[in-house]
């Protein structure tokens, strides 16, 4: 729907000049997976299942260890590290594919060396798995609940 106050022949001329800009958004909202709630009945068989897992990946890790893992339900992060040098997880990483399960917890473990996003971060990144850029952006085709 365009604004009242534009002709609607602009109108038609903004949308045949972003028409491959518009189609791609609508692509990419359709291919989005949503992942399902958690009951509350359930978060501490999906939270066993994260640390399971965590845990494997921490074990066959050579750098720097956090110093707790807390497993989260959060409605808006995969993970985050905090400057005190604990990672936090979210439970629902039980439903993601493992490459990106992976991505996910090495993440959280370059923080623990660069606290950002800098070339140094992903540089780190980028030794401990192949193309992380290209895992980020698959992370981004999954829908947290809300």
């Amino acid at each position: 729907m365009a604004p009242r106050n534009i002709p609607l022949t602009y109108a038609d001329e903004i949308i045949d000049h972003r028409s491959s800009w518009i189609s791609k958004r609508k692509l990419d909202s359709e291919t989005k997976i949503a992942i399902p709630p958690c009951a509350p009945e359930d978060k501490k068989i999906f939270a066993a299942r994260v640390r399971q897992k965590a845990s494997e990946i921490l074990l066959k890790y050579n750098g720097k260890l956090p110093k707790r893992v807390f497993i989260r339900f959060s409605r808006t992060s995969w993970g985050s590290c905090s400057t005190l040098g604990n990672i936090s997880l979210s439970g629902y990483l039980c439903h993601l594919p493992d490459e990106l399960f992976e991505y996910v917890v090495l993440h959280e473990l370059c923080h623990l060396y660069h606290m950002n996003h800098s070339a140094e971060f992903w540089s780190l990144l980028g030794r401990l798995l192949p193309e992380p850029k290209l895992l980020r952006k698959k992370l981004g085709r999954y829908i947290l609940p809300r």
